[in-house]
C-alpha cells in the first residue's frame, strides 16, 4: 500500500493528503475542497508563483471529474514559439485507472 502525506493542496490551500507516484515525479493529491488530482513536480512548482486566478480556475475543474476521472494537471515542456514563451499548464481530466499509480 502506497504511503500517504500531508499538506497544503496546492490549488486551494486546504489540507489534504497525497500519495507519490511515478517514480516520485508525481503526486495523486485528495483534497477535501477540489476533489482528487494529480499533479506533476513541474507543475507543482509552477504553480507556486501562478496568479491565484490560475490555482482557482484549476481547482473549479477539479471539482468537475466524476468518480473514475482525475485531472492531470503537467507542465508542457518546450516553448510556445507563436506566443514567444513557456506554456501554460495542462489540466485535462483522464480515467483514473490509467494515471500512474501511487508507490
Amino acid at each position: 500500500m502506497a504511503e500517504h502525506y500531508k499538506k497544503a493542496c496546492p490549488l486551494c490551500g486546504s489540507d489534504a493528503q497525497y500519495c507519490l507516484a511515478d517514480y516520485k515525479k508525481r503526486k495523486q493529491f485528495n483534497c477535501p475542497e477540489c476533489s482528487d488530482f494529480q499533479i506533476t513536480d513541474t507543475a507543482e512548482k509552477k504553480l507556486e508563483s501562478a496568479p491565484a486566478a490560475w490555482r482557482q480556475a484549476i481547482a473549479e475543474k477539479a471539482k468537475t471529474t466524476g468518480a473514475d476521472w482525475v485531472l492531470d494537471i503537467s507542465a508542457p515542456s518546450g516553448q510556445n514559439k507563436e506566443a514567444g514563451g513557456y506554456q501554460a499548464l495542462s489540466c485535462e481530466p483522464v480515467l483514473r485507472v490509467s494515471l500512474p499509480p501511487c508507490r
